[in-house]
């Protein structure tokens, strides 16, 4: 059974947008549900994120289909989710979350870390 993870960062990212978006916890939750559902595939308008040379085989993927019920409950909502899915270990992480009207992109930087942390514990 595929096992859910989160950063911290990303508990930080959710408690930040949730004084905007007050239904983001519900939001979330609806979404790793259907995420788990449609692994390793991966949810429609997801798209790889290619880090570099160090990390041939990232398994980092960017949502831009994001449902959110306070934003019209539509999938063009604007909010962005970066997770990684390893199927090795079956793990799913949720790395970041925003806003693309505060942000421009992602955090590659907190990527790289993510990434380096991971491969070092294999």
């Amino acid at each position: 059974m595929t096992q859910v993870g989160q950063l911290d960062s990303f508990l930080k990212d959710i408690k930040r947008l949730k004084k905007k978006y007050h239904t983001i916890n519900d939001d979330l939750s609806v979404f790793v549900k259907a995420l788990l559902v449609n692994l390793p595939g991966g949810l429609p308008d997801t798209h790889r994120i290619p880090i570099g040379q160090e990390f041939k085989n990232d398994p980092v993927f960017k949502v831009k289909s994001f449902r959110s019920r306070c934003l019209g409950g539509g999938s063009r909502s604007g909010i962005r989710l970066i997770y990684a899915y390893d199927e090795q270990t079956d793990l799913v992480t949720l790395i970041e979350i925003y806003h693309k009207n505060e942000k421009e992109n992602h955090d590659k930087e907190r990527l790289r870390i993510f990434l380096k942390s991971t491969s070092t514990k294999m």
